[in-house]
């Protein structure tokens, strides 16, 4: 067996546990999902503190102690503590990035939204988000949770990205098509 499959089988349960205890209380879930990305990307901003809290051969006390040093510095709240105790005497912190996708992906099924990444050279104002997301909810059939980034090597447009599937509004995405209909009738 892979090792990323056994990670993400790992992360899936972590994922359910945690989302099954919010389940009533989306709000609550929200708040603590905020927490949880605050301390991952502490994690991936240092290569040090990544590795102090997933080295195995680093005494499980030690990591514990760090971990809620850590929480008292980010200043989170009991539940994501609780949380992040749990993952870390579980030895998963090395999974928190998938653990805190899945829960959100959980969420976000719960709500029945589906998760609309879009990326733009620029920042787009509040009235072309709002009709990107209009747009793509009659397009999906389903209400959208968008998520906006922008994106400086994009050459124009826009591209989206929504239940697996890519629509590539920008320059390189209509060059490619292009060539991919060019290519078929030659």
């Amino acid at each position: 067996m892979a090792i990323g499959a056994k990670t993400s089988r790992v992360a899936n349960r972590y994922a359910k546990a945690i989302f099954s205890l919010f389940e009533k209380d989306q709000r609550g879930l929200g708040a603590v999902l905020v927490e949880l990305r605050s301390f991952h990307a502490l994690m991936q901003e240092s290569e040090t503190v990544r590795s102090a809290l997933t080295n195995p051969a680093f005494p499980a006390v030690k990591r514990s102690q760090l971990v809620d040093d850590f929480v008292a510095r980010l200043k989170l709240g009991a539940p994501a503590r609780q949380i992040l105790m749990v993952v870390a005497e579980g030895d998963r912190l090395v999974c928190l990035g998938e653990i805190v996708g899945g829960v959100e992906g959980l969420r976000l099924k719960a709500a029945n939204l589906v998760p609309l990444a879009v990326e733009t050279p620029s920042a787009l104002s509040a009235e072309e988000q709002k009709r990107v997301v209009s747009r793509f909810g009659v397009i999906l059939g389903h209400p959208v949770e968008p998520s906006f980034v922008v994106n400086p090597g994009l050459i124009g447009g826009i591209r989206v990205v929504a239940n697996g599937k890519t629509y590539d509004g920008s320059v390189f995405g209509w060059l490619n098509s292009f060539q991919e209909r060019s290519a078929g009738g030659a």
